[in-house]
C-alpha cells in the first residue's frame, strides 16, 4: 500500500485529527522523511529518530522509536494510555 493509499483509506471519522497530526508532525519536523516504513506514516530522522502514525480499528496511534520520549507526555497526561 502507498502512503496516499494508506492516507485515503482513513475513515472519516478520524480523517480530520489523523491529518492534524500528520501535519503538526510535518510542521514540527520538516526535515523528516516520511515513508511507510512500517507499513504505516512513519517520520524519520536522519540520525535514528523516528515516529509512526496508524490508524487502526477504533482509535489512531502514535508509535515512538523510544520510551524515554513519551515521559514528558505520560506526565502532562496521566490519563491517555501510552
Amino acid at each position: 500500500m502507498t502512503l496516499d493509499e494508506y492516507v485515503r483509506a482513513v475513515p472519516a471519522q478520524r480523517r480530520e485529527r489523523f491529518d492534524a497530526i500528520r501535519a503538526l508532525i510535518k510542521r514540527r519536523y520538516p526535515q523528516a522523511d516520511e515513508s511507510m516504513r512500517y507499513r504505516m506514516p512513519t517520520f524519520e530522522l536522519e540520525g535514528g529518530g523516528w515516529v509512526a502514525l496508524a490508524n487502526q480499528k477504533q482509535y489512531i496511534s502514535l508509535y515512538t522509536c523510544a520510551a524515554q520520549h513519551l515521559e514528558p507526555f505520560k506526565a502532562r497526561y496521566p490519563g491517555i494510555k501510552t
